[in-house]
């Protein structure tokens, strides 16, 4: 279906020498003075989601904050109009949950329904970036070039969706899980208040402690034996990372 072919030209499930290609194209676009750039927008998104959050008096963490920054900052990135917000929204989450281990056909159905609307949107308002390139994402995907080679439509479109998926869905988890560990020590929550310098070197351990993603899978090339169990080459391996 459509979300299968999606998923089959992201650059995650590529083997190693398409991997490299799209990877050498994709990087350029993601140099320190690009994300820099990006810097103020995400302090925007969360000021503005901050004053919100003051203006009701309460919040649902999970819900009202740690979905909608990192959801609205990646789409900002990639230069998706705010009026497409919400369309975008409920695909993203139609998309998703057609990657989950288990899926019946009802969830596979919209998977592919949002796999084939990505598609048509990614691939529209990369015409409209081609012809008026911005200060966006997608222009800088467009203009990427490694010797003399380019990304080809459908791996802009498939990585456009890889961006949006994979930017905002782990760091929403990496939120809750760091918010959790922190209301339960105390402690921590009152350092890092304290010291905010600190931020950086706690990011890296909410994501040893509590990571977004706790199973990955990995396909075997050649096969391999793992203690007594021998895996043939093409076996796929579920690695479970959360300890």
């Amino acid at each position: 279906g459509a979300f299968s072919g999606i998923m089959r030209d992201v650059m995650l499930w590529q083997q190693p020498e398409p991997h490299q290609r799209v990877r050498n194209l994709v990087k350029s676009a993601f140099t320190p003075r690009a994300i820099e750039r990006w810097r103020p927008i995400a302090v925007r998104v969360a000021n503005e989601l901050c004053d919100g959050i003051a203006a009701q008096g309460r919040a649902d963490l999970v819900e009202d904050y740690n979905y909608e920054i990192p959801f609205n900052v990646i789409a900002h990135i990639l230069g998706i109009p705010e009026d497409d917000f919400p369309r975008i929204k409920a695909l993203a989450w139609d998309f998703a949950r057609a990657g989950e281990k288990v899926v019946s056909d009802e969830v596979a159905a919209r998977g592919d329904a949002a796999a084939r609307a990505f598609e048509e949107y990614f691939g529209e308002l990369a015409d409209e970036r081609a012809a008026r390139p911005g200060e966006d994402l997608i222009s800088s995907l467009l203009a990427a070039e490694a010797d003399g080679d380019r990304l080809t439509r459908r791996e802009l479109v498939a990585n456009c969706v890889l961006l949006l998926q994979a930017g905002h869905e782990t760091t929403q988890d990496l939120l809750g899980n760091a918010q959790v560990a922190l209301f339960r020590h105390p402690d921590q929550l009152a350092l890092l208040a304290e010291r905010p310098d600190l931020t950086r070197n706690a990011v890296e351990e909410f994501l040893r402690y509590d990571a977004s993603v706790q199973i990955n899978h990995r396909v075997v090339l050649d096969g391999m034996r793992v203690g007594d169990v021998e895996i043939p080459p093409g076996g796929m391996v579920y690695v479970f990372l959360g300890a």
